[in-house]
């Protein structure tokens, strides 16, 4: 399942200006489910569209939680065959407990990239997030991103809890 928009307003080229993204959700069984949220160049046309090689056409800079029975989160960065599809913050990050609070922005500043990251037990809340990786190469600053959050469970159905997705942009 996923949630994005149709078109592709966000840029990082350094002429744009600075965007934020930030989602809000809850997994009910994080051992059979994968994600990504971030930004995209690709519409999801496929299953596993997190997975999919960097190249061209496939840009995108997010979070990734790529193994079903991996509680692993791990960073995406790429530009064109450059970069990253998933590669471990350096401070792990987990989604390790069923139904906790995950929140999650991306934020382009016009010139870094910044993943920021806060979590806590379903029923708390996580408070401000923090910092976990500042992203300064592998860019996507040549395509057009759309904001996107994309599950895919291994089995049967699996509920997923949005408690809000953000997106704003300066014009």
């Amino acid at each position: 399942s996923e949630i994005t928009l149709d078109g592709a307003p966000l840029s990082c080229a350094s002429s744009t200006k600075r965007w934020w993204l930030e989602a809000s959700i809850k997994v009910a069984d994080h051992d059979d489910s994968e994600f990504f949220f971030g930004a995209s160049e690709a519409a999801v046309t496929t299953d596993s569209m997190h997975l999919a090689s960097a190249g061209a056409g496939a840009d995108r800079v997010g979070f990734v939680k790529s193994v079903h029975d991996n509680d692993a989160i791990t960073y995406a960065a790429c530009k064109n065959g450059d970069g990253t599809i998933s590669t471990a913050f350096p401070t792990a990050l987990t989604y390790a407990t069923d139904s906790d609070v995950l929140n999650m922005g991306v934020f382009w500043d016009g010139a870094e990239l910044k993943l920021y990251h806060a979590q806590a037990a379903t029923g708390t809340e996580p408070g401000d997030m923090t910092l976990v990786k500042t992203i300064s190469s592998n860019i996507p600053d040549d395509s057009s991103l759309r904001p996107k959050l994309f599950v895919e469970t291994t089995g049967g159905a699996v509920a997923v809890t949005i408690n809000y997705i953000r997106c704003a942009w300066e014009v």
